[in-house]
């Protein structure tokens, strides 16, 4: 359990750069698109806010630099891109390391029959993952962790804790790249 406790934990003040490192870490990088969609639709003054008040002023400046660009020029640059597809190279290493660990377990959960705090991590990875439309992406070919995302949806911890708060900004967004991959417009 404490393996996946930590592989569920974000480390470090730069997550993009340690993807490698834990699932958590992997996930920042996938949200990028969801950012991108739905900056436009956050007050120019809320992102200004972060310059004044978050710890780490290169996160506002990049929000403020995507809002101007607009998402189509956004995740077209090939910066972005790449810290991407790092992040989405990792992810698909972690997920690899959870299909055997469920494998290996007995599922439904990481230790088992017993659902535990590495789940509860995971679960919001899993969300996340599911906001950018990625689990289309990641789970076909890994069965064990395609049963443990459809195992996690069903707990009702997950369906008040996380479906249940979906912010009406990330929902948006969350269709707006559903549209733009139907119509195949996806940059990515």
């Amino acid at each position: 359990m404490n393996q996946w406790l930590h592989k569920s934990s974000l480390l470090g003040d730069d997550p993009i750069n340690n993807a490698t490192q834990t699932a958590a870490n992997a996930v920042p990088g996938l949200t990028i698109p969801i950012f991108a969609a739905m900056i436009k639709h956050v007050p120019t003054y809320r992102i200004l806010e972060g310059l004044l008040f978050h710890r780490m002023k290169i996160r506002p400046v990049f929000f403020l630099a995507m809002r101007l660009q607009g998402m189509d020029r956004t995740l077209r640059l090939k910066p972005l891109q790449n810290m991407i597809h790092k992040s989405w190279a990792a992810m698909s290493d972690h997920l690899d390391e959870l299909e055997g660990q469920l494998s290996s377990s007995g599922g439904p959960w990481i230790c088992g029959h017993q659902f535990t705090l590495a789940d509860v991590g995971m679960m919001v990875i899993f969300d996340r993952l599911n906001e950018g439309d990625w689990l289309d992406v990641f789970t076909p070919s890994r069965l064990a962790v395609l049963a443990y995302w459809e195992a996690l949806q069903s707990r009702e911890s997950y369906i008040k804790g996380c479906q249940n708060h979906n912010h009406p900004l990330v929902l948006r967004a969350t269709e707006k790249i559903k549209n733009l991959k139907k119509e195949g417009q996806w940059p990515l």
